[in-house]
């Protein structure tokens, strides 16, 4: 059983990037923030992404990459991680084998703060992810003259959800008609090692491997006017920041999974 006490400090760990991904970062942000108001909160992460969380939260919660653990911790981290240690003061949070009926981030929030005893309601979490989007919305943007389309045709997980590449091609096919149409350009992003993947794209700006807060920069400006990639960060990001996103989703095989992706997960911002 959970061991809580007043010394107990909520580590969320994010580390395990195998499982844990941006998009994942993005929701567990509601929960992470409304926790920092009665526990001394610490996220660990791994060196290559603590810019990237240090963008969404204050400097009151601790990233850690580096971590000195306390006997009384509380962890919170993915399922698949949950017996990396011996620490038995552990929670898993994350997607339900059962039907969802709020959008996930919230799921995850009410989940977490009852587990913990801490006073909540949807209200409170909707105060939080306003705030966050309003936040977003008004940091400033990259200069990007350019009339363009963000185009993000790769899976990071789930490779085999699209093994013969079908749709990301659909993905090029509708940016390609879309630049044609209104006259844009194509800002293409991924990962480093997706740079190598040749693609068949219209006056396309090829920004693979550049750094993910470079790229969220340009994404804000107002010259970026729409965006078209799978079920991913993106599209997440996006709907943050109030950007239109066409996603093509991965699928999923259970009806549980497509159902609940489909209704509170791909639009949980």
């Amino acid at each position: 059983s959970l061991n809580i006490n007043k010394g107990s400090r909520v580590v969320f760990d994010l580390r395990n990037t195998a499982y844990i991904h941006y998009g994942d970062i993005l929701f567990y942000l509601p929960a992470i923030i409304a926790i920092s108001k009665t526990y001394n909160c610490i996220i660990l992460s791994k060196q290559s992404n603590v810019d990237f969380i240090s963008h969404f939260i204050n400097n009151k919660i601790t990233i850690s990459v580096n971590y000195t653990k306390i006997i009384s911790d509380i962890i919170i981290t993915s399922p698949y991680s949950m017996f990396d240690d011996n620490n038995s003061n552990k929670i898993g949070l994350g997607l339900p084998t059962e039907y969802l009926t709020c959008k996930y981030p919230m799921f995850l929030f009410l989940k977490i703060m009852k587990i913990l005893k801490i006073n909540h309601s949807n209200k409170t979490y909707l105060n939080i992810l306003d705030n966050i989007k309003y936040s977003e919305r008004k940091k400033e943007s990259a200069e990007w003259e350019y009339k363009s389309i963000l185009t993000s045709p790769f899976i990071a997980s789930g490779k085999f959800r699209d093994f013969f590449n079908f749709k990301r091609r659909k993905i090029i096919d509708i940016a390609n008609h879309l630049s044609r149409d209104t006259d844009s350009n194509i800002l293409l992003v991924g990962s480093d090692h997706e740079k190598s993947i040749h693609l068949e794209t219209n006056n396309s700006f090829d920004y693979r491997g550049k750094s993910i807060l470079s790229v969220m920069s340009i994404a804000r400006n107002k010259n970026i006017y729409r965006a078209i990639g799978f079920d991913n960060f993106w599209m997440h990001y996006c709907n943050i920041i109030d950007k239109p996103y066409k996603p093509i989703f991965r699928g999923r095989f259970t009806k549980v999974q497509y159902t609940n992706h489909m209704n509170f997960i791909n639009n949980s911002f």
